[in-house]
């Protein structure tokens, strides 16, 4: 999946592990706090979001 700034830069990409009744869990790493899993459903990441596309 792709995430981007306010100017729909990607600046951010993450790996879904989980899609569960259509909340979606990813994998992403920040320069603060490492490799982290979070929703997508979360207010900062939901506005972030730019597409996702299946590899496999």
């Amino acid at each position: 999946m792709r995430l981007a700034n306010e100017k729909n830069q990607v600046t951010h990409s993450g790996i879904v592990t989980e899609v569960n009744n259509g909340d979606i869990r990813f994998i992403h790493a920040s320069t603060s706090l490492g490799v982290t899993e979070d929703y997508l459903s979360n207010r900062y990441w939901s506005g972030a979001f730019l597409f996702a596309k299946r590899i496999l």
